[in-house]
C-alpha cells in the first residue's frame, strides 16, 4: 500500500490541474487578432477608440487595446515621440520609468514604456505601434507587479497579429 500512495497523489493533483487556455478576439476593421488567457474576463463595455478591455478579477490584471483618434505621422524611433511618451505617463502619476524601448509587435516597430508609481505599488506599461496608417496601443495595468514580470503580457503582446486584407 505504501507504494501506490505516491501514485494515488500525483494522480490526484494531474486532475484538479485545469489547463491555461485561450481565445483568440478578431477586429476584422482593423485587420488585427489578439489572443486572451482566459483568465481575463472580457468587459462588453467600451468606449468609442477602445477596441478590447479585459482584467483578471483575482489579481487587479488589466489590459486595454485601443485605436487613438489621430493619424500616425511620427516615427517611433524618433526621441521626441518617446519622450512624449513617458511624460504623458508621468502626468497620470506614473513617475518612475521602469524600462522604455522599440521592440517588434506584428512584425513592426513599436515603441514600449513601463512605468510604476513611486507610492503605490501599480505599474503601467503602453505599447504603441503604426498600423495601416493609425497609431494603436496596448496598455497594461498591473496593481500586483511589474508588469515585466507578468509572464501573459509578453504571451499577449506575441499574440497580436495582422489579420489578411479581403
Amino acid at each position: 500500500m505504501k507504494q501506490s500512495a505516491p501514485i494515488l497523489i500525483i494522480a490526484l493533483c494531474c486532475t484538479s490541474l485545469t489547463p491555461a487556455t485561450a481565445s483568440e478576439i478578431s477586429f476584422p476593421d482593423h485587420h488585427l487578432a489578439v489572443t486572451l488567457p482566459d483568465s481575463l474576463e472580457r468587459s462588453p463595455d467600451v468606449t468609442p477608440g477602445v477596441l478590447l478591455l479585459a482584467e483578471s478579477k483575482k489579481d487587479g490584471f488589466r489590459v486595454m487595446l485601443t485605436k487613438p483618434p489621430f493619424p500616425a505621422i511620427v516615427k517611433l524611433s524618433d526621441p521626441n515621440v518617446q519622450s512624449n511618451i513617458k511624460e504623458a505617463l508621468r502626468a497620470q502619476g506614473f513617475s518612475k520609468i521602469v524600462r522604455a524601448g522599440l521592440i517588434k509587435v506584428t512584425g513592426k516597430e513599436a515603441y514600449l514604456c513601463e512605468a510604476t508609481m513611486t507610492e503605490r505599488p501599480i505599474s503601467i506599461a503602453q505599447i504603441v505601434w503604426l498600423h495601416e496608417g493609425s497609431f494603436y496601443s496596448l496598455v497594461f495595468l498591473s496593481q500586483a507587479k511589474p508588469i515585466k514580470d507578468i509572464k501573459i503580457a509578453q504571451d499577449i503582446i506575441d499574440s497580436l497579429r495582422v489579420l489578411p486584407t479581403p
